[in-house]
């Protein structure tokens, strides 16, 4: 459900209405996806704003690029400096950023815009690094999505590969559903946690 919540995120972002009881700040949206194509894209915005009572012609705010089947890397290792190098599309995003004066960036998600090994620490800063420089050059925010590993769902963490991941950017948040000693009650429902907040209340 996590694309689905940060589809939300997007049109909310985008015309300026609720998300989850949240207001976020109105402006350009950048999605790209490297998980689904533009049909199931293009499928689930229109759920999503007629559940708002909106049609797409909304979404002016909004662009959505698929990057499904397509080299979605923004980072490759140089092997000869031990370090990552942008790649041209990590170029492209970082003019659209730009032109459109975004505010937020949705990446969807981590295992298709990195090559590095997700346990190797000094690569998943130097990704994190990356994004930040998108955040701190636009003062845009990035959400990026990324799947937890067994250990992380068993624990509740919400944790995969090395803790310089949690420990390098400023916020985490966890999207899970609900059970109880193994059941769950309404498959429905999901809980959001927040596991880290540099910046807000702990």
């Amino acid at each position: 459900g996590k694309s689905l919540l940060a589809l939300q995120l997007a049109v909310a972002t985008a015309c300026g209405s609720d998300w989850i009881g949240h207001h976020p700040q109105q402006g350009p949206c950048l999605y790209l996806s490297a998980e689904d194509d533009s049909d199931e894209l293009h499928r689930r915005f229109d759920a999503v704003v007629a559940e708002q009572g909106r049609t797409l012609a909304d979404l002016s705010n909004l662009i959505v690029r698929s990057l499904a089947g397509e080299d979605a890397l923004l980072a490759v290792a140089d092997s000869r400096q031990s370090t990552l190098r942008g790649t041209p599309l990590l170029n492209e995003v970082d003019q659209a950023i730009g032109d459109y004066g975004t505010t937020l960036l949705v990446l969807d998600t981590l295992a298709d815009f990195h090559s590095g090994q997700e346990n190797d620490r000094a690569v998943a800063r130097q990704f994190i690094g990356i994004l930040r420089g998108l955040a701190l050059r636009h003062g845009c925010t990035v959400l990026l999505l990324a799947h937890p590993s067994l250990t992380g769902l068993a624990t509740g963490t919400g944790l995969s590969g090395s803790t310089a991941w949690n420990n390098s950017v400023r916020s985490r948040l966890f999207f899970e559903r609900i059970t109880e000693d193994g059941y769950e009650p309404d498959p429905d429902l999901r809980r959001l946690t927040t596991k880290k907040a540099n910046y807000g209340k702990t």
